[in-house]
């Protein structure tokens, strides 16, 4: 349900739309840059759009745009270009009315735009960065997505991951596939997900097959075997992956944060949940190491935004997710504040 006591405006900053949500029945505290993650629905999302409601509710005045890459699932350099739009458009507001800011809240896959974002000269304006379940490993972490491996201190883990996003990394990775009919595909990958994402009881077995197979049915023979391990449903998937990934070289060396965490101006808050299956929680060390050592940071776990639990949690678990979700709420709070 809405909260009557949020307005939101429809905004532009230059080729960039965004959402502008406002405190409707208080003074603002703060305002905070939302940096989407990886969706076709950008802050159309419903559950995006909550969360920068309950943002706005408690407060702030929250920027969340629609970056053009990600609407058509693209993983592209030029994303930090149409953050950089909507971040200064979040200073007009701030100065505007005389606020510190804004704050810069990344999810999944934003978090790699937003830490080049808060490392450019005008970073020195955010008055903190929130890496919201990002990445630092950009190889590492798409392997996770079609196989589940992950690797924290030298040690193999095999966690669990959301088989559902498979078809939009080999979508990312078509180029770099020479025997397949490249622009028949990437249709088709797409529907997967539009028809896919956000229906967790398509993530149990091959539930997703019946949204697969009609729109294999469509494809010549090559590419509709290719479709079908792009979703996972038969074998095959990993070996294109890695054949991709090869024949990519440095293709996505752009896409490694490490280079912008080393001179990132803002404080840092790292929040992984300990059961993301999009991005694994290893993440969130690597992100956490490459920072420059003594830069103000905080690393916070959390089991209250898993994509797989399914068991309550014990009272003394219960206690501790509420201390973390405690220190979330805090970082976030203080953000930003009214100049002197």
């Amino acid at each position: 349900m809405r909260s009557p006591r949020v307005l939101r405006f429809v905004g532009q900053a230059g080729d960039v739309r965004l959402y502008v949500y406002r405190p409707a029945l208080r003074e603002a505290r703060g305002v905070y840059l939302i940096a989407p993650g990886l969706h076709y629905a950008g802050p159309d999302d419903p559950r995006l759009d909550r969360f920068c409601r309950v943002l706005a509710h408690a407060g702030f005045v929250v920027v969340a745009p629609f970056l053009p890459d990600f609407l058509a699932l693209r993983i592209a350099p030029s994303t930090t270009a149409h953050l950089a739009a909507a971040f200064d458009h979040a200073v007009a507001i701030a100065d505007a009315e005389e606020l510190e800011g804004p704050a810069v809240f990344s999810i999944s896959f934003g978090s790699r735009p937003a830490i080049e974002l808060c490392a450019e000269e005008r970073g020195r304006r955010a008055t903190r960065l929130v890496l919201f379940g990002g990445f630092c490993d950009f190889d590492a972490t798409v392997r996770f997505a079609i196989t589940g491996r992950a690797e924290h201190e030298g040690l193999a883990l095999i966690l669990p991951h959301d088989p559902l996003n498979a078809p939009v990394v080999h979508l990312n990775l078509l180029p770099f596939h020479d025997e397949i009919d490249r622009d028949a595909l990437a249709p088709k990958l797409r529907a997967m997900v539009e028809a896919t994402w956000g229906r967790p009881e398509l993530k149990v077995g091959d539930a997703r097959a019946a949204h697969a197979r009609p729109l294999a049915e469509a494809l010549a023979e090559r590419e509709r075997a290719f479709f079908m391990e792009a979703c996972g449903l038969v074998k095959g998937g990993e070996e294109r992956l890695v054949r991709a990934l090869a024949n990519a070289r440095d293709a996505f060396a752009w896409a490694d944060p490490r280079p912008f965490l080393a001179r990132v101006h803002p404080p840092v808050s790292i929040v992984h949940g300990r059961d993301d299956d999009v991005i694994p929680w290893p993440q969130a060390h690597a992100l956490q190491r490459a920072l420059p050592s003594g830069h103000p940071h905080e690393l916070i776990f959390t089991g209250l935004y898993g994509h797989t639990a399914v068991e309550r949690p014990s009272p003394r678990a219960l206690v501790s997710e509420l201390s973390a979700m405690w220190r979330v709420v805090r970082a976030m709070s203080g953000a930003t504040r009214a100049r002197p």
